[in-house]
């Protein structure tokens, strides 16, 4: 049995086909084949129709949340092992063993262990599968303590005035509420949307968030500090906010790292702060699982895997619909 019998093909998600005819998917839009992976609950890995998945508990409950009209079944099964990701709360990568092979699907995934987040630790297999979101030698992220310093010093530069921060409702809100405003004297209030995340990961590992609900009545005081979902940067209602309070607002984001970012975003200041491997972290996990075959999905894809060419692996970046090994020479 070869690597090159286990075909690999991007197509509404993952979809690995074993050499016993097994079909596993991962992060696909429709569950089913013989298993189903899920590796975290942000929208653009969750399946648009129900079905039985494999995942972690949070990971169940945040896409019962998020897809309440999607019916998933959590499933475990032997040959699978659900590894910490790193990415968010209850994001997973998958290490599958087969007879005579093993194949490591990553997902999201970050090394770096951040407050609550255990960071990914990879182990060895013949098939590697990594997302390479920040694939690209440009994309190294500051220590989470200069990020920290650096918000909070732009926090303090006038304290008079409101904030808005902005970070995604899964993932980078909590980051911002435990990590920038949590040891603060300052009242912090965020919306419904991102409450009720934070309830769901508060109940499964044990932690606390300390915000007030948003009020529209209530309005903003000088020093508020008030963190909104990214998606509402523009929305008119945030913008006649920021005009008759005089906030100052804030993104958070690996994206920071470009120089267009805020202007692109349209905040204030932008602060470098992601949940995702950069460049040198994402080559540093190939070289420990040390792959016969590597390939690569999401963002600079290409970039990466010229760039693990080079160091000697065999490496095919998935693009949609490619369906055999002789499809991505």
């Amino acid at each position: 049995m070869s690597v090159r019998d286990i075909r690999v093909r991007s197509e509404g998600g993952i979809i690995v086909e074993t050499p016993n005819g097994a079909e596993l998917r991962f992060d696909p839009r429709t569950p089913g084949g013989s298993h189903t992976v899920l590796s975290h609950a942000h929208a653009d890995h969750l399946p648009r129709e129900s079905g039985s998945v494999i995942c972690s508990p949070l990971t169940a409950r945040l896409a019962e949340h998020r897809r309440p009209n999607c019916c998933l079944r959590r499933a475990e099964h032997p040959t699978i092992e659900l590894l910490p990701a790193g990415h968010i709360a209850g994001s997973r990568a998958a290490l599958v063993r087969g007879d005579r092979w093993s194949l490591l699907y990553t997902g999201d995934i970050c090394t770096r262990s951040r407050d609550y987040l255990e960071g990914f630790e990879a182990q060895s297999a013949d098939v590697l599968i990594i997302e390479t979101t920040y694939g690209r030698s440009e994309y190294a992220f500051p220590p989470i303590e200069e990020t920290v310093r650096a918000a909070h010093e732009w926090l303090a530069a006038e304290p008079t005035r409101p904030a808005i921060l902005f970070g995604y409702t899964l993932g980078k809100a909590q980051r911002i509420l435990r990590l920038i405003t949590g040891d603060l004297d300052r009242r912090v209030m965020t919306t419904a949307s991102i409450e009720e995340v934070n309830r769901l990961i508060a109940d499964e590992l044990d932690v606390e968030f300390d915000t007030e609900l948003y009020d529209h009545d209530k309005g903003l005081r000088d020093d508020d500090i008030l963190v909104l979902p990214s998606q509402m940067i523009r929305t008119a209602w945030v913008e006649r906010l920021i005009e008759t309070t005089n906030a100052r607002t804030a993104g958070f984001s690996g994206w920071a790292l470009d120089r267009g970012y805020r202007f692109q975003r349209g905040v204030d200041r932008g602060f470098v702060l992601s949940d995702h491997c950069g460049f040198a972290e994402l080559a540093s996990v190939v070289r420990h699982v040390d792959p016969d075959i590597l390939y690569t999905c999401h963002g600079f894809m290409d970039a990466f895997a010229r760039a693990m060419t080079r160091e000697g692996f065999e490496t095919r970046s998935l693009r949609a619909n490619q369906r055999t090994f002789s499809d991505f020479v």
